[in-house]
């Protein structure tokens, strides 16, 4: 069997080609080592977030390595954002042997703390609680217009304190309108945080929309609904309009003048001096007959009625315009 024989030119060709092949795999080999190294070397941050009071090289630098849990700053507040130079950072590395070999091109690295936040809008919601608990009568009828510091701003504790925030003391003037407020959180030591502020109580309540003379029954169109300064030293607060409608005038009301609960009354079925029918139900029988009204009354007052018949007084309840009843225990009983 005859073998193929290459030539001179072919085998140097040959060679040359696996000379090469050789050197662009062992090239590559080497360009990798520089690109893992660099990728494993440490490196500053330009920016920085952090959960705690201290800020460690981990934080600073990617790759910080057996260093990273080493605190080198204390942190800026909860919530606010504080910078350091980039050649302070640096330094402050090379003392513990962290060295990033090329320099940034930051001078500035920017380190936020995060918090837990505490918006206004939860302190203004205790400071309405606590109004409606200190007066239930008119909640659901008042309207609460709170004040605050312009220079106010949202709270900001840091991420660790979980505790609920109370509104641990709460004085305030209704006269003055002013208040002081002092928040805490449960569970915490931190000092409380006291805010001032004005706090005007409104309740809805009814002005008279016409002059309304005495007598009159009130409906709802004789009421016009409106916001007044709440004044917590009156005995019972205004009506609300659903109490109003169907009482009585006790007094003429002008047009614009709020209504209080001493202008109105029930109104009166029974007149002093009317002649009134006396209903007496016993089983089986019911009885009529007549008798003269000693007083006024509204429905379910107890009234003195003279007996025309027997001339004497009996002591009945006032069911209906002109007609009382009487039981028959007290049916006998008579006085003067």
């Amino acid at each position: 069997m005859i073998r193929p024989r290459l030539t001179e030119p072919c085998c140097r060709a040959l060679n040359d080609y696996f000379i090469l092949l050789v050197a662009i795999i062992t090239l590559s080999c080497l360009a990798s080592l520089p690109i893992r190294a660099a990728t494993n070397a440490p490196r500053l941050k330009q920016i920085v977030e952090v959960d705690g009071p201290l800020v460690t090289l981990g934080d600073l630098f990617s790759n910080a390595g057996e260093n990273g849990h080493v605190a080198v700053f204390r942190s800026p507040a909860p919530g606010t954002t504080g910078r350091v130079s980039t050649a302070r950072v640096l330094a402050a590395a090379k003392k513990h042997n962290l060295v990033q070999k090329n320099h940034p091109t930051f001078e500035m690295v920017t380190i936020s703390r995060s918090s837990r936040v505490v918006r206004i809008e939860e302190l203004e919601k205790l400071i309405r609680q606590r109004l409606d608990d200190r007066y239930p009568r008119i909640k659901g009828r008042r309207k609460l217009i709170i004040r605050l510091p312009r220079a106010l701003e949202n709270l900001h504790y840091d991420k660790k304190v979980q505790g609920e925030l109370n509104l641990s003391h709460f004085d305030w003037s209704a006269a003055s309108e002013r208040f002081i407020a002092r928040f805490s959180l449960a569970d915490s030591h931190l000092d409380p945080v006291v805010i001032k502020g004005t706090a005007r109580l409104m309740v809805e309540t009814g002005v008279a929309a016409r002059d309304i003379p005495r007598g009159t029954a009130i409906s709802q169109r004789d009421i016009e609904l409106k916001y007044i300064k709440y004044n917590p030293r009156q005995s019972s607060p205004a009506p609300a309009l659903e109490e109003m409608i169907g009482l009585v005038a006790r007094r003429r009301l002008q047009q614009g003048r709020q209504i209080n609960r001493s202008d109105l009354e029930k109104p009166r079925i029974i007149r002093k001096n009317q002649l009134v029918t006396i209903l007496l139900e016993m089983p089986g029988l019911v009885l009529r007959t007549e008798g003269k009204a000693l007083a006024d009354a509204v429905k379910g007052d107890s009234v003195r009625i003279l007996n025309t018949r027997s001339k004497r007084i009996i002591h009945a309840t006032a069911i209906a315009d002109g007609l009382v009843s009487v039981s028959p225990k007290h049916s006998d009983n008579s006085g003067s």
